[in-house]
């Protein structure tokens, strides 16, 4: 990365971190009423969001793919539970829920060192101080 190209990543993985934030805050209140379609919509848009802002930082590719695999384990868990019922889907569920956040704070622990990596010119990225 140039270090011109340094502060506008900082200033990306920043944006990047509030929008997993918000994503895993919606998630999680999608996660307690699965049939409310407005949520998903929500969540879908969010992770879109998400989805975009990581194409500027590449060295997020591993976390990414990580949050879209949990995602969709548990988009797809809960629909089974749903329809079938079954007695174990309570546990199941939890322990994706668990899965997928640890999955997006680990993305956002990623995105929040990327936004104070040091910059070639010995500074540090930080948006909106300048040296």
């Amino acid at each position: 990365m140039s270090a011109s190209s340094a502060p506008a990543a900082g200033s990306i993985a920043i944006q990047l971190s509030e929008a997993l934030e918000r994503y895993q805050r919606d998630f999680e209140e999608m996660a307690e009423s699965w049939v409310d379609t407005a949520h998903y919509r929500t969540v879908s848009s969010e992770l879109q969001q998400i989805r975009t802002l990581k194409g500027a930082l590449p060295g997020l590719s591993q976390e990414m793919a990580d949050v879209l695999i949990r995602h969709v384990e548990l988009v797809q868990a809960a629909w089974r539970a749903q329809i079938r019922h079954q007695g174990d889907a309570a546990t199941e569920m939890k322990q994706l829920r668990q899965r997928h956040a640890a999955s997006v704070e680990a993305m956002r622990r990623k995105c929040l060192q990327l936004s104070i990596a040091p910059r070639t010119d010995g500074g540090s990225v930080r948006p909106g101080l300048s040296r």
